[in-house]
């Protein structure tokens, strides 16, 4: 079932919440709904359950306006499991997942063979049968989850709607409970799910939606939208995001806030290749920095890329552009600090080198490992002789130890 929302608007007392709000989500698939509390994730779920009415815009299923159906086919249609629900009651498993079952038999109806098919197969395919005679309020609050999503199941609905599904789960049963909700999406379902679990959702999700205050900052894969620069945005913290060479999906590691900075200051670091990889994280830590010149599939790039550092980009393979070295010539003018990592120098980017030797303060140039230039120099001996004249008009001489340990990072 296809999902449209179009310019939704919605506050709670007069504190906006949801801001135009347009979001299209696909039959059949997941996306998952980030974002810091209060950004309006849940209240989204709720327009499309129907629950809440928006000031403006409106809610479609399958180009149905919501507000059209009768509540008897939204329930039908809908399955809905909320954080931390509690009944009024202390209903047995068995009795609250058949539950699920009203909107077919009615509350005065009787259940058929085939309601009691629906539960038995929901409750087997959420592991709570052993529980099935025991009260909901002697449950775990994991094993009151799986209840839930038991019986939302057991409507056998078109679109599943879940708020912090995975909230008290162990680790487990949260790859569990989602690798179900995988196989219903895969079977036609279509699900929308709140998660504050940004590697869960990157794992489990076709798309994800990441939320900002009152609107959805970026909607795509999760490899397209989960970047450090997006994430910082939403989250307003530092990561670093990689691809899991075990599965392929994108993984989120969160960094620490970034230390008060025991200098100032902005760093140009030289570097490709893998040069400069052990360099740019203590360096980030303390200084503004700007990696150059690399290409978008070069390793260093993809370290800058985690940290959030600016890089200055050239076509891979190819000679330094001149649009490149302007860039170079402009952080020169810019930077406080200028460390050539000890890259690899041929034709292509001997260019950069000599852009260096001609416009760098040489005091301000710290040039790690020069001793190993014999061995990384494809210019024919250029490349070492630049570095030579760097070294005697004053540039500082040092290991990648020896860099980092200036800044007290050695460890």
């Amino acid at each position: 079932m296809r999902i449209s929302l179009q310019g939704i608007r919605f506050a709670y007392g007069g504190r906006e919440v949801l801001k135009d709000l347009d979001l299209e989500i696909e039959p059949g698939e997941i996306l998952a709904l980030l974002g810091p509390n209060g950004c309006g994730k849940t209240t989204v779920l709720r327009h499309i359950a129907g629950v809440l009415t928006p000031a403006s815009g409106t809610v479609y299923l399958d180009f149905q306006e919501l507000t059209a159906l009768r509540p008897r086919i939204l329930a039908r249609l809908l399955g809905v499991v909320e954080q931390d629900r509690r009944p009024g009651f202390a209903f047995t498993v068995q009795e609250l997942v058949e539950f699920g079952r009203l909107p077919y038999v009615g509350r005065l109806g009787r259940a058929g063979p085939a309601d009691r098919a629906a539960v038995a197969r929901a409750m087997d395919l959420t592991g709570v049968v052993p529980l099935a005679g025991r009260p909901i309020d002697a449950l775990s609050g994991g094993e009151r989850q799986r209840v839930f999503l038991a019986m939302a199941l057991a409507q056998e609905p078109q679109v599943l709607l879940l708020d912090e599904p995975t909230a008290h789960l162990d680790v487990q049963h949260q790859l569990e409970f989602l690798g179900l909700v995988r196989r219903r999406a895969r079977e036609g379902v279509t699900v929308v799910m709140a998660l504050h679990d940004v590697n869960l959702a990157a794992a489990f999700a076709d798309r994800i939606g990441l939320m900002g205050w009152g609107a959805v900052l970026a909607v795509g894969r999760p490899g397209e939208v989960l970047t450090p620069q997006r994430l910082k945005e939403a989250f307003g913290v530092r990561c670093a995001v990689g691809t899991s060479p075990a599965t392929g999906t994108t993984y989120v590691h969160f960094l620490p806030p970034t230390p008060v900075r025991r200098r100032e200051g902005r760093v140009l670091v030289i570097g490709g290749g893998g040069a400069a990889a052990q360099l740019l994280p203590p360096l980030a830590q303390q200084h503004e920095v700007c990696l150059g010149v690399v290409a978008p599939l070069d390793s260093d790039y993809e370290v800058a890329s985690h940290l959030g550092i600016e890089v200055i980009t050239d076509a891979p393979f190819s000679p330094v552009s001149e649009g490149a070295l302007i860039r170079v010539r402009e952080e020169l003018e810019r930077s406080d600090e200028v460390i050539i990592a000890p890259v690899w120098v041929g034709p292509g980017n001997l260019p950069v080198v000599a852009a260096l030797e001609a416009s760098a303060v040489p005091a301000k140039v710290t040039i790690v490992d020069p001793e190993g230039i014999a061995d990384r120099d494809f210019t024919g001996g250029e490349a070492a002789r630049l570095l030579r004249s760097l070294i005697v008009g004053g540039a500082r001489v040092a290991s990648a130890q020896e860099v980092l340990a200036q800044r007290g990072t050695s460890d």
